[in-house]
């Protein structure tokens, strides 16, 4: 991808026209203005002698800012899906869903990584939340779901998960105490739909949520191994566990958006528009590890560059032996992703595969291998053995810096590499658009959800341009033409 290279922009949602905008707009001014002060009140009503955040915590974790993101996202989708009133109380339930959901999300990250938290320390924490999210609608569940739901909590969390009450008072718990009251308060809207609709007519939805937040939880506890760099942590690996956790993200509490009195249920159009996103900008977790490298590098935590990099230090060992046979390497192709879209196999339910051919002639292996290790025009035209070695070399020489916790050196290797150049040019290439585009416009069509999108579509694109900008300072990314598997 050169500088001139468009942005993966799509047709459908830029042409969307300027009453829609403004009326977005407006909308956004309105909560931001109404969440601002609720905000406010929210962090006025903690008590002080509970050291709950500071305002320092506030403005580092920005916290307001995601609170009215949050708002607006829940307060649009609910007007625009459901079909509501303006000022309707469902939707100012699920504005306040989305407000208290992105607070807990960011808190419960922030306990992690500032309170260095261990792994059974976190498991509580999880614990704890869940408990918090269930209390006020655990006994009006139905019955064969509030079992299911405490049979895995118990084996993620186990049966004793004390009350959060049980916390003690002081500076050294505030980030877990706020955590805590934001999952009571998400708990509390749910009860608020509860009595609004009905436990039965919801329950597929609660179902839904529940479980999406369990595995949210359950990738979240997988991210203590992102301090491990090693051959068993490579980017096939990591890209499962992004995926189960930045998607849930989204999809955990879209689950809960229905209106079963009008026979509304857009869950299934609004989960695969964020999926389509997705698709359109490769992935956006590696966006945001793209923006983050830095910052999780001094967190001694790898992410999507350095384990890509892995995946190609893998296959490049398996091929320094000279007589892998082609099974052997095709499968770990397969387990590396490299030649595949970062979501391919994870949501091939929602979104299959079109099958796809070069001219009706299997590819040869050592055509894919080389496409798998090259990251940018320059190592187009190096035979393969030459990028065998320096594959392997980047690799040891990697694990060597991981090892010793020389962040510079990690950081130099990565930037020779180009790994970031292969990430954007991916991107730009826009492959999959055409087909995201179709699919993009029968999904809006069978159901009201242009707003919500729009918004998130703007916002992915925002954080696409800033993450050129950033890497393009480097070294200007390339496009980079890979073969397609065939098949």
């Amino acid at each position: 991808m050169n500088a001139a290279s468009p942005p993966p922009r799509l047709a459908t949602l830029d042409n969307l026209s300027w009453l829609v905008r403004v009326r977005l707009f407006a909308t956004a001014l309105i909560v931001a203005s109404i969440y601002g002060w609720k905000f406010r009140r929210l962090q006025r009503s903690l008590k002080p002698a509970e050291c709950f955040l500071t305002a320092d915590d506030r403005r580092m974790l920005k916290l307001r800012r995601r609170f009215i993101a949050g708002a607006a996202a829940g307060y649009i989708a609910s007007t625009e899906s459901l079909s509501q009133p303006l000022l309707a109380r469902s939707n100012l339930i699920y504005a306040d869903l989305g407000a208290f959901w992105s607070n807990w999300l960011i808190a419960a990250d922030a306990t992690m990584d500032l309170e260095a938290l261990a792994l059974p320390e976190v498991r509580r924490l999880f614990g704890q939340s869940l408990n918090a999210m269930l209390s006020k609608v655990d006994s009006r569940l139905p019955n064969d779901l509030r079992h299911r739901l405490r049979a895995r909590s118990g084996a993620m969390f186990g049966n004793d998960v004390p009350e959060a009450d049980a916390l003690p008072a002081g500076p050294d718990f505030r980030l877990r105490r706020y955590t805590l009251r934001m999952a009571a308060e998400i708990g509390n809207r749910i009860s608020d739909l509860v009595a609004l609709y009905g436990a039965q007519p919801l329950a597929k939805a609660l179902d839904q949520f529940y479980s999406r937040t369990l595995d949210l939880m359950a990738a979240q506890l997988e991210t203590y191994d992102q301090a491990i760099v090693d051959d068993d942590h490579d980017f096939g690996w990591y890209r499962r566990m992004m995926h189960g956790k930045f998607m849930n993200v989204l999809l955990a509490p879209t689950a809960l958006f229905t209106n079963p009195a009008a026979g509304l249920y857009p869950e299934a159009e609004m989960r695969l528009a964020f999926h389509l996103l997705n698709r359109n900008f490769l992935h956006r977790q590696i966006l945001d590890d793209l923006l983050d490298f830095e910052e999780d590098l001094a967190d001694h935590f790898a992410n999507t560059l350095i384990y890509v990099l892995v995946s190609q230090g893998r296959l490049a060992a398996l091929m320094a032996n000279g007589d892998a046979p082609a099974s052997a390497v095709m499968a770990e192709l397969d387990r590396s992703g490299l030649l595949v879209h970062p979501a391919k196999g994870l949501d091939d339910d929602i979104l299959p595969d079109e099958a796809r051919s070069a001219d009706g002639a299997p590819l040869a292996v050592d055509t894919l291998v080389h496409a798998a290790l090259r990251n940018g025009p320059d190592d187009t035209s190096v035979p393969l053995h030459v990028l065998v070695d320096k594959c392997m070399q980047q690799r040891t020489a990697l694990y060597d810096a991981w090892a010793r916790r020389d962040h510079a050196t990690v950081q130099a290797i990565v930037l020779k590499s180009g790994v970031a150049n292969r990430i954007l040019g991916s991107i730009a290439e826009g492959a999959d658009q055409p087909r995201i585009e179709d699919d993009l416009k029968r999904c809006m069509a069978r159901s009201n959800i242009q707003g919500g999108v729009y918004t998130y579509y703007a916002r992915t694109l925002r954080t696409y341009e800033k993450c050129v900008s950033k890497w393009q300072s480097h070294t200007a990314p390339q496009s980079r033409h890979e073969p397609a598997r065939a098949g």
